[in-house]
């Protein structure tokens, strides 16, 4: 099973994240990813109240968490920032009933090791959390351009190394940061043959078109003809080796798209 859903409030609907669940429900999707992109911007008592509803209706939300993220940052304040407002995030999923958070995790220059860097962090903030109590998944995001850290690679190799962690496959970055040479079938058979298959039934997964240069992602782009890559493509790939979990529409035409997506899923 896939639920199909958009990044953040659907465009058509007026008000926040309440009345975004709300328009979610009525337009027949049924996931949410809040977006805490510009801060993690919302009171506890709101928190519950949006999660109480989306349970209600049975809409699946997700977090993305702000983008001023940087888990390979050599100067320390930086770095304890960036942590800060990723636990920031899971403590206001914990009130919504949310999983994953979705963060980008860094930048290649500014620090050397940049894998063993990010590594260390994520695992950080995973002990934190247990200190907490917080049950809620991590998912770092496949990023688009060179200059990022997050490539399918580095993070399939951090969710082997790391119990429990997840990852956000967005399927527009990989893309542009493959100059779209990527293999749907490819991906879906790496991720089974060193994350299992429990793995692949409970993904969590973005998509859109996407305009991309050399040095990878420039913008996103409505889910046209033509538009790269083709979401056609990546429904076969999905149907033959059996995907599930969570599909986040990040098009400009937010609930439009998403609605074409579940559609051609044949959901």
């Amino acid at each position: 099973m896939i639920r199909i859903g958009t990044g953040g409030v659907p465009n058509s609907c007026e008000g926040g994240n309440l009345e975004g669940v709300k328009c979610i429900h009525d337009l027949g999707l049924d996931a949410m990813e809040i977006e805490f992109v510009y801060g993690v911007r919302m009171k506890d008592e709101m928190a519950r109240e949006v999660g109480a509803l989306a349970r209600d209706l049975n809409v699946h939300l997700s977090i993305h968490a702000p983008y001023y993220i940087n888990l390979n940052a050599s100067d320390k304040a930086k770095l304890e920032a960036s942590k800060k407002r990723i636990l920031a995030s899971v403590q206001k999923a914990v009130l919504l009933g949310a999983d994953p958070v979705v963060f980008h995790p860094g930048f290649y220059s500014t620090s050397k090791n940049a894998y063993e860097n990010v590594k260390a962090a994520i695992l950080d903030i995973l002990g934190k959390m247990e200190e907490k109590g917080w049950n809620v998944s991590l998912a770092p995001e496949t990023t688009g351009k060179i200059s990022q850290f997050g490539s399918v690679d580095e993070l399939i190799t951090l969710c082997s190394e790391i119990p429990g962690l997840r990852m956000t496959f967005d399927w527009a970055h990989v893309w542009a940061r493959s100059q779209g040479t990527i293999r749907f079938d490819d991906v879906f058979s790496e991720m089974k043959d060193k994350l299992g298959k429990r793995f692949v039934k409970n993904l969590h997964m973005h998509f859109s078109g996407i305009n991309y240069g050399k040095k990878g992602e420039l913008n996103h782009l409505n889910l046209l003809d033509g538009a790269e890559p083709g979401f056609k493509l990546l429904v076969k790939a999905i149907k033959k080796n059996g995907i599930g979990g969570v599909m986040i529409c990040e098009s400009p035409n937010l609930e439009e798209d998403a609605i074409k997506m579940k559609k051609l899923l044949g959901l």
